[in-house]
């Protein structure tokens, strides 16, 4: 008999394209019975995921947050609502264990529009830099070297330039672990510069033939970014660069991935407490998540919740964006208000 694991693994290698190597590390390093739910017909489990614990900053505060991880159904039993289902599943063993918001990036642009059935929306994009190497000058101060285990000082610093986003996905100590090995089965490197001995950036390099991709970059000084990535091109022996990073408003950002309220209430506190100065009212509507509903007053800082009332109706996909800060410009006026955010997610183990 196959264990869950076994089921999991087995629907994993039907429905994505992966390397072998990397679903052995997933489901090595990152699987657990724990935090899979599936559903199971005919003797078999046919539809699964995990939900894969991850912390995210929230306007001054930690919240509790699940990523959805190999989200799939078997292609003989798809088209009958096993997905709905079990994302309606998750979310209430989710509002249950105290995690108040969950997270995915489809793997397709189309299961943008499929998700949003059970009322996730994009709030994660990105942006995109070409570079090429002789734009870029080495400082001859600043040393760069792959990282390796015994650099303690580098997760620290890590950690700390990851905090210092709102509204952003965070890595444990044994996350970044599972990180490091998934760079180290592909060959590519995470770099280091140190200036006087301290830890003063980092570059997140995958190889892609002769183009150098630096999905994530922390540098304290514009010549210590350019000093790491150009040195990171030096000896990659790159030809051209892209640098991935948070969007901006300057540049054609790209959609990345989506988020869904499972507990409202409590984000709409915490929201508030930090913008004490935010007044407005709202009627949230949520089809799945019927505890969700309801008429929020916001004044002083403080939140009320009535069943009855008079207030402009919003979605949970719009709650959801302006709690996240993600074009509060573009929303109805009870929500224009909320402060806007570049909500962003990065590293993760796609």
């Amino acid at each position: 008999m196959l264990t869950m694991k076994d089921e999991a693994k087995r629907l994993w290698d039907i429905c994505f394209n992966d390397d072998q190597d990397f679903t052995d590390l997933y489901f090595r390093e990152r699987y657990s019975d724990k935090v899979t739910i599936g559903i199971n017909k005919d003797d078999k489990m046919v539809s699964v995921m995990q939900l894969l614990p991850y912390p995210m900053t929230f306007h001054g505060q930690s919240v509790n947050t699940n990523y959805i991880s190999g989200a799939c159904t078997d292609p003989d039993y798809r088209g009958k609502g096993y997905m709905n289902e079990l994302i309606v599943k998750a979310m209430k063993r989710m509002k249950e264990q105290g995690v108040w918001l969950t997270t995915l990036i489809p793997a397709s642009d189309s299961l943008f529009d499929f998700y949003g059935r059970t009322n996730f929306v994009t709030v994660f994009d990105y942006s995109e830099e070409e570079m090429y190497p002789d734009q870029l000058p080495v400082k001859q101060e600043v040393h760069i070297s792959p990282y390796s285990k015994g650099q303690a000082d580098v997760y620290p610093y890590f950690n700390r330039k990851m905090s210092e986003r709102n509204c952003c996905l965070q890595h444990s100590p044994e996350d970044f672990r599972v990180i490091m090995k998934d760079i180290e089965l592909y060959h590519d490197t995470l770099w280091v510069a140190r200036l006087d001995g301290e830890v003063v950036g980092l570059a997140f390099c995958y190889e892609d033939d002769t183009k150098l991709l630096v999905k994530e970059v922390f540098a304290e000084f514009p010549f210590v970014e350019e000093s790491l990535i150009g040195a990171a091109s030096n000896k990659m022996k790159a030809e051209k660069i892209t640098v991935t990073s948070p969007p901006c408003k300057y540049t054609k950002n790209e959609n990345m991935g989506m988020a869904r309220i499972v507990s409202a209430e409590p984000l709409i506190k915490i929201n508030a407490q930090s913008h004490p100065f935010l007044q407005t009212s709202f009627k949230v509507t949520d089809e799945w998540m019927k505890d969700n509903e309801g008429y929020y007053t916001l004044s002083n800082g403080s939140v009320q919740k009535e069943a009855k009332g008079e207030a402009p109706i919003v979605t949970i996909e719009q709650l959801t964006q302006a709690l996240l800060g993600y074009h509060p410009e573009n929303l109805p006026e009870p929500l224009s208000k909320f402060e806007a955010c570049n909500p962003y997610m990065s590293l993760m183990l796609e």
